[in-house]
């Protein structure tokens, strides 16, 4: 189902950030993935990347506790006055905290599902120009007559993405193959189902570029008149469902 819409107001702003203004064939010639081992796919692919991919991939990997904290127990406000009362600051970066800016200087950017298969920063990730490849389980079967395409539906309504079982407002808008690349794979595959997509791309590296180019596009796209724009109709939709 559709998540919340909190954070949107920093899309619009991150085309530029660090990495996002450099073209793909200026980037590191390396991937990046910033996560933790908190399931099965994530640990096995933590266990066999560094020894298929050896340098070409870097895994910066947060403190666990200190990222708890600053997601829910950071109070709103915290660092301000409000109604007279000073609220201390909140950390500002746990140890490990790989800013978006540095990931933009890699040309890939790989995404896991954590504990849901949708990743609040994606849409962000999508800003820096890179290849955004996600890794994840197989697609869910879909209705008789459904879209296989993400975002499309025969009466030209909203559908959820197809790699997604769970997203927020900018996941309908996600095409796959188009803004980024979905990679299913599973515990037992999952290095070597990336090597094989790595290889594609290299193949052709006009892929990369074009899958760079228009999910950075989508990310530029995403501010905050079009979002709400965006939601409305979503909303419209949903009431005419309903009636």
């Amino acid at each position: 189902g559709v998540g919340g819409v909190g954070g949107v107001g920093g899309v619009g702003g991150v085309g530029g950030a660090g990495g996002g203004g450099v073209g793909l064939a200026a980037k590191r010639d390396e991937m990046i993935w910033v996560g933790s081992p908190t399931n099965p796919l994530r640990e096995a692919f933590q266990h066999c990347a560094a020894r298929t991919f050896g340098h070409r991939l870097v895994h910066r990997m947060p403190d666990k506790e200190e990222m708890h904290d600053l997601a829910w127990r950071c109070p709103p406000g915290a660092g301000a006055t409000l109604a007279g009362k000073w609220r201390e600051p909140c950390s500002i970066k746990p140890r490990g905290w790989t800013p978006l800016e540095e990931q933009c200087r890699y040309k890939y950017i790989v995404h896991l599902p954590g504990i849901s298969d949708w990743l609040e920063h994606f849409k962000h990730q999508l800003a820096c120009g890179s290849v955004n490849i996600f890794l994840g389980r197989m697609p869910r079967r879909r209705p008789s007559g459904a879209a296989g395409a993400a975002g499309a539906a025969p009466s030209g309504g909203v559908q959820p993405p197809h790699a997604f079982e769970h997203f927020d407002f900018s996941g309908p808008l996600l095409l796959e193959g188009e803004t980024f690349l979905f990679v299913p794979a599973t515990a037992s595959n999952v290095c070597e189902r990336l090597q094989v997509a790595l290889h594609g791309l290299e193949a052709a590296p006009e892929r990369g570029e074009c899958l760079a180019a228009r999910g950075q596009q989508l990310a530029a796209e995403l501010s905050l008149p079009r979002v709400y724009s965006y939601l409305a109709g979503v909303l419209n939709e949903v009431e005419e469902g309903v009636d």
